[in-house]
């Protein structure tokens, strides 16, 4: 089974989500958006949509495009990232589904990654 990931970029008020649907762990998407964002030019600062840009058409040794654009959390991630374009932050967070409330929870901050 993969290891589901959503990503959540945020700026200001707004928010772009992504899916990403393997390899979600802190060692590998984690690893791999600290990359990216160490290699961006950020002389200007964070942009979400500069952001969710670089990271959605980024391609794989395959050829594919393993972040996807989506509408809201899917409910099977284990892990969502929190890209805060605000704090120039990244943090990763464990997700669960609460079947009593019958939503979306993340309810443990796993890792600040700098």
């Amino acid at each position: 089974m993969s290891t589901r990931a959503s990503i959540r970029i945020t700026e200001g008020d707004g928010q772009i989500l992504l899916y990403h649907h393997c390899d979600g762990y802190p060692e590998g998407v984690g690893a791999e958006i600290k990359e990216f964002l160490n290699s961006m030019d950020t002389r200007y600062g964070w942009y979400a949509e500069r952001i969710a840009s670089g990271l959605a058409t980024m391609k794989t040794t395959y050829g594919t495009y393993p972040y996807q654009c989506a509408i809201c959390l899917h409910g099977d991630e284990e892990y969502v990232y929190v890209i805060d374009c605000d704090k120039e932050t990244l943090t990763c967070y464990s997700h669960e589904w609460d079947e009593s409330f019958e939503q979306c929870c993340i309810p443990e901050r796993i890792c600040e990654i700098p």
